[in-house]
């Protein structure tokens, strides 16, 4: 379902909201040769655009308004990805928190392994991980060390003995029959590590 809009668009037109491609234009205001992106029938003039303040949601962008002045695209295309990300961040969670302090030392991403499941009396690594060392530094910059913060919660953990259809969810009614056994569990937790990780998806590497 292509996106909803205010725009006349038709249903099969190739410039919908789900593809609008950049490209350079001229106006009857200005004969120039500068970028533009197609909406249906419409072109909108990105360089009016932003002298307009359309960009002012977008701080990344601000310092290179002049890329939508140029006969080119070479130069709009050139800002590249960390343009890109920073404008991603702030359209989602404000300008004042576009990307995290963490966005340029690790991987943003969250992972559970099942190597990391041992059974009692096995001797368990302390984990290594970036670690803040001083938050309050001028410029504060993470270390990668073994956890100092490094405790356990006690969990429960559940066997299960039968298959369900993908999408299906087992009842209440049904649960103890889909139940082989269960078994106490210590859930091992960095959290000097978690404390750098965690933001925003949770620990990569820290559990």
């Amino acid at each position: 379902m292509a996106p909803r809009s205010w725009l006349d668009i038709a249903p099969d037109s190739p410039f919908s909201l789900a593809d609008i491609p950049f490209g350079i234009i001229t106006t009857p205001v200005s004969s120039s040769p500068h970028v533009g992106v197609a909406t249906g029938e419409h072109a909108l003039d990105l360089s009016v655009f932003a002298l307009c303040s359309g960009s002012s949601d977008c701080p990344a962008i601000t310092s290179h308004l002049e890329v939508f002045s140029q006969p080119a695209l070479n130069d709009f295309a050139a800002l590249g990805r960390a343009v890109h990300r920073e404008n991603a961040g702030a359209l989602i969670r404000g300008i004042d928190n576009a990307l995290h302090p963490n966005y340029m030392h690790l991987p943003v991403g969250y992972h559970g392994r099942a190597s990391s499941v041992a059974v009692s009396g096995t001797s368990i690594r302390r984990p290594h991980g970036q670690v803040m060392e001083n938050p309050t530094a001028e410029v504060p910059k993470p270390i990668f060390t073994p956890s100092k913060r490094l405790d356990f919660e006690l969990e429960l953990g559940t066997f299960v003995c039968k298959a369900n259809k993908m999408g299906e969810p087992v009842s209440i009614k049904e649960a103890e029959e889909n139940i082989f056994g269960l078994v106490l569990m210590n859930d091992w937790s960095a959290g000097d590590i978690q404390a750098w990780e965690m933001v925003p998806l949770g620990p990569f590497n820290s559990i």
